[in-house]
């Protein structure tokens, strides 16, 4: 039975049921993850319990960040060991595109596909707003400076047309409800796994909308971005009576390219002995799973990760 040492974000008691992955060199591993309010945190979180339970001689903690864009200029830097970005953002940041453009990081590798993020459109559902395209002239939320959420919100608005046209605002999740709720927004963009708890949230003080992504709009977006999928909100998400179109990005599990093999293996032995944890501790873990860890990756594997797959997965 492992021991429960200090754990940093998840109860000490939920940890008797993880199966330890064997003793190692003492390690301090950090997890870059994103806004409290999102679903990276939780999920940042769970794996550092899981770390901390299962690999004897670790010592894991998750900080949030601003997301994705923080996160890999992080690990580039050497500052954190591990972090969760998405897969479009991850693969500009290697190819030295996008935001990225003069300045590729080589110094970050994959780990693992985790879930798939839902881009959501979030509005009161007294705004005469029932499209993207309504959003032309409003106030928008295009998430925090640094995070894929701004990057995926202003692709939309350009393949939509009125990127140009919306009053673009720069806040983080918690911050963008807030002001949502308050009536001095008129929309907020939040990519994250479904159900995200700060939406939830707002979703319980006021009634709220998500607007729809699909039809040739979303053709458009696939066909611009590949790392774009469709997807959907399944019904009676905060509230709505049917399903939501949408299109989503898939959430990578992402280190430092210098990381330790052993430490790999043992990390990916500790994950992946663990899922019904990772499922205790956010609904998206149920996505996680080994079967589909490597699969549709744009970005290189680590190399300890490949072998470990390899020699798992067909």
């Amino acid at each position: 039975m492992p021991r429960c040492r200090s754990l940093l974000l998840l109860p000490c008691i939920l940890l008797l049921a993880l199966s330890p992955a064997g003793a190692g060199p003492l390690k301090t591993l950090t997890i870059a993850t994103g806004s409290s309010a999102g679903t990276y945190y939780p999920i940042g979180a769970a794996i550092a319990a899981i770390m901390n339970a299962s690999i004897e001689g670790t010592v894991a903690r998750a900080i949030p960040s601003r997301g994705s864009i923080e996160n890999l200029l992080w690990l580039e830097r050497g500052d954190v060991e591990l972090g969760i970005a998405q897969q479009d953002v991850t693969y500009y940041a290697l190819h030295g595109q996008e935001a990225f453009a003069g300045r590729a990081l080589g110094g970050v590798r994959a780990l693992s596909a985790l879930y798939p993020e839902m881009i959501q459109a979030v509005v009161r559902r007294d705004a005469a707003v029932r499209s993207i395209a309504d959003l032309r002239g409003r106030r928008v939320a295009l998430g925090a400076q640094g995070s894929g959420t701004a990057f995926n919100a202003r692709q939309i608005l350009q393949a939509a047309g009125v990127l140009q046209e919306v009053r673009a605002v720069e806040a983080p999740f918690e911050e963008a409800m807030t002001q949502l709720e308050q009536g001095n927004l008129d929309a907020a963009f939040i990519t994250a796994g479904v159900p995200t708890r700060v939406i939830q949230a707002l979703s319980e003080r006021v009634p709220i909308r998500i607007l729809p992504i699909d039809g040739p709009l979303r053709e458009e977006l696939m066909r611009r971005y590949p790392f774009f999928s469709e997807a959907s909100l399944p019904a009676g998400s905060y509230g709505a009576p049917g399903a939501i179109g949408t299109v989503a990005i898939t959430a990578l599990l992402v280190c430092q390219a210098a990381l330790p093999e052993e430490t790999v293996t043992q990390l990916l032995q500790a994950l992946f002995a663990n899922l019904a944890y990772l499922k205790q501790a956010h609904p998206r873990g149920a996505d996680i799973t080994l079967e589909a860890a490597p699969h549709g990756l744009a970005v290189p594997l680590h190399p300890a990760a490949a072998r470990f797959f390899a020699a798992r997965v067909n």
